[in-house]
């Protein structure tokens, strides 16, 4: 399948046509059930696109936003926002967790535990999900618990789910062929948001498309904070 809206549309339908429950990782049965997981990994602003389309599907999804990042803030007004709209959607928002921001000492389960509390803070709602941004062989083994939280790369969900992702825009495993074939009762499907668009793309021309876009984000932004910051530079010369 492509990246494409219509084609993620596509994907769902076909879930719902095969006898598949969308669900979320508090209140999965025995199955058939899939949980539709979406990794923030560069904008807000796409995972909020992404929600709006799943409303129209008639389905809910859990995503997962950064704390430690460069390429958005959570905390932004115009962020936590469209965050806490998802939430009253019916979409849950819970933490992605960066391992490398931190050393190999850490204590993994404190500064969890930590990002938990400032997110749901920030979001102004209970934050009970976790995954791992980029998780390490450690992660993946580890089966990390920790306490009213859930992991959703524990064993539960990494291991007894069937786990497919769109990771770097390739699915290792084709989404359509494991639905079909009925081979599994409980599906875990990680997509990235920042992939998806209108038209189809490619790799490269995703990624030039988010860089010209983040020029014209960082220029707004100095329009709102510096007075007649368009007598300096103008739009054009962006």
């Amino acid at each position: 399948m492509d990246f494409t809206y219509d084609s993620y549309a596509n994907l769902i339908r076909l879930i719902q046509s095969e006898g598949y429950t969308f669900t979320g990782y508090h209140d999965f049965g025995e199955g058939p059930v899939v949980i539709m997981r979406h990794d923030i990994d560069t904008s807000v602003k796409k995972a909020y696109e992404m929600s709006l389309l799943e409303d129209k599907l008639g389905i809910k999804a859990t995503y997962y936003a950064l704390l430690n990042t460069d390429f958005y803030n959570v905390a932004s007004n115009t962020n936590r926002l469209l965050l806490q709209d998802m939430i009253s959607r019916g979409h849950e928002i819970g933490l992605h967790f960066d391992e490398a921001q931190y050393s190999d000492e850490t204590s993994y389960e404190s500064v969890v535990e930590k990002e938990i509390a400032v997110l749901s803070a920030i979001l102004d709602h209970p934050v009970t999900t976790v995954s791992m941004h980029r998780p390490s062989q450690k992660a993946l083994e580890g089966d990390w618990q920790f306490e009213g939280v859930v992991n959703s790369y524990s064993k539960l969900f990494f291991k007894e789910f069937k786990y497919l992702s769109d990771s770097r825009m390739r699915w290792r495993e084709d989404p359509v062929e494991a639905i079909t074939s009925h081979e599994y009762d409980r599906i875990q499907i990680v997509t990235h948001p920042f992939w998806y668009s209108e038209d189809k793309g490619e790799f490269r021309e995703k990624l030039y498309d988010f860089i010209e876009l983040a020029a014209t984000e960082r220029y707004d932004a100095l329009c709102d904070n510096i007075r007649d910051f368009e007598q300096v530079i103008s739009r054009e010369e962006i």
